[in-house]
């Protein structure tokens, strides 16, 4: 078993292949940010300084981007309500 594997089963969400390729695909979208920070749309109205970016029309991811790092706030499926969570932290 992957350690992805485990993380997914830990989360409590039952293991497939086919989640562990989608959840992949997320986590190499976000890791590719390092090169391309400064994709989708700014959204100082939720937070100062968040951009929120779409993934496979399924999925939003949230981040900040400063000079030394990108740091995601949070990766949203399926409609959730991320302009409430995040305001909120």
């Amino acid at each position: 078993m992957s350690g992805r594997q485990r993380n997914i089963r830990r989360c409590g969400v039952d293991y497939s292949p086919r989640a562990e390729d989608f959840v992949g695909s997320i986590v190499a979208y976000c890791e590719g940010l390092e090169t391309f920070p400064l994709r989708g749309a700014k959204r100082d109205d939720i937070r100062p300084g968040v951009r929120i970016t779409g993934f496979r029309c399924r999925a939003a991811s949230a981040f900040t981007v400063d000079d030394e790092a990108v740091t995601i706030l949070g990766v949203f499926y399926g409609g959730q309500d991320y302009d409430t969570v995040l305001r909120a932290d």
